[in-house]
């Protein structure tokens, strides 16, 4: 399976794998208190087709607690996107998610309720936040960069604010 994503250990240079069961995994993001991990399977399987006994379908972002900081555990389908696949996303400090589509920018709570969407007259294909307070929505579409303001706040803007990195 392609889809396969590992936790790296510094220590000792190891890789454990941790999301197992999707099938094209690709973006990932976590929940603000990195209590939970999200994947997005942008498999081409058609998202109404039904699945082997076990795997997910593709188009959706899926959930993931994470134990101990390391293990990825009760993995769920927790939204479809549609239309086209979730490729890149990321979660806002409230722990929305910010997701690309083919009709733009899908905006999803953290447990699944889509509150709205974003269009952008073409194919979005990730997104990030930027700025200097965390709130600038950058979309990377198939022809340009795209930018918002929004009311929403990066995820990791908090943390990385005594940092010398930038959200």
């Amino acid at each position: 399976m392609d889809g396969l994503r590992c936790a790296f250990d510094p220590a000792d240079g190891s890789l454990t794998p941790v999301v197992i069961d999707v099938e094209a995994s690709n973006g990932l993001a976590f929940f603000p208190d990195e209590g939970v991990l999200y994947v997005s399977d942008s498999s081409l399987s058609p998202a109404e087709a039904d699945p082997p006994a076990g795997r997910p379908r593709g188009h959706s972002i899926h959930a993931y607690d994470v134990i101990a900081g390391r293990h990825a555990k009760n993995g769920r389908e927790l939204v479809e996107v549609s239309p086209g696949l979730p490729d890149g996303f990321r979660a806002d400090a409230e722990g929305n998610l910010w997701s690309s589509s083919l009709s733009g920018i899908q905006v999803f709570t953290p447990s699944g309720e889509k509150l709205g969407e974003n269009p952008v007259p073409e194919k979005v294909a990730n997104c990030a936040f930027g700025g200097a307070d965390g709130t600038t929505l950058y979309i990377c579409a198939s022809t340009c960069i795209y930018r918002i303001h929004t009311r929403a706040r990066d995820a990791v803007a908090d943390r990385l604010a005594g940092s010398s990195g930038r959200p």
